[in-house]
């Protein structure tokens, strides 16, 4: 579409067009901050995957001994 030189001119369209213009800026700031939230997002969920790791290997490597205790008690037919 051409724009004749008196219509480029026009106060209405050059709003609308600097409209389009910071659109467009907002646009572009939108997906680079989406983009940085990922990249969050996927970094928080493996610390939380690895922290969660830990705390089961702690637990596996240093059992509750009163859980022991009540499994004993419980598997020889309990307290007499």
């Amino acid at each position: 579409m051409m724009v004749g030189e008196a219509q480029e001119k026009h106060p209405a369209r050059q709003r609308l067009a600097d409209l389009v213009e910071m659109s467009l800026k907002r646009c572009e700031r939108a997906a680079w901050k989406l983009g940085r939230a990922q990249l969050e997002a996927d970094a928080s969920a493996e610390a939380l995957t690895a922290a969660r790791q830990g705390l089961d290997a702690w637990d596996a490597a240093n059992p509750d001994p009163q859980l022991s205790l009540i499994e004993a008690i419980h598997s020889n037919g309990g307290i007499a």
